[in-house]
């Protein structure tokens, strides 16, 4: 069932981001997230801060593992069918 009220809808949101950056998973929804609420909280950094000192690397960071890990699943994949059709 949806939750008609803001403040929960809030709170439904809030806590499940703020477990996962708590247990110290980086990503890049995350940092979206937390860092404008520090900027509302009074955080001394700016937006040109955030994007270039925490979502540039975290974003340059995710597209290399994927780059890694699906060039290496292409590499394991071609080999393995070339085992098999040999």
């Amino acid at each position: 069932a949806a939750v008609p009220y803001g403040p929960a809808k809030f709170a439904m949101l809030w806590f499940p981001i703020a477990t996962f950056v708590s247990l110290g998973l980086e990503h890049s929804v995350a940092n979206m997230f937390f860092l404008p609420a520090a900027c509302l909280l009074g955080a001394p950094h700016t937006a040109m801060d955030a994007l270039s000192l925490n979502l540039i690397p975290c974003l340059a960071g995710n597209m290399a593992g994927a780059v890694v890990f699906a060039f290496g699943q292409a590499v394991i994949s071609s080999s393995n069918a070339k085992q098999h059709a040999g």
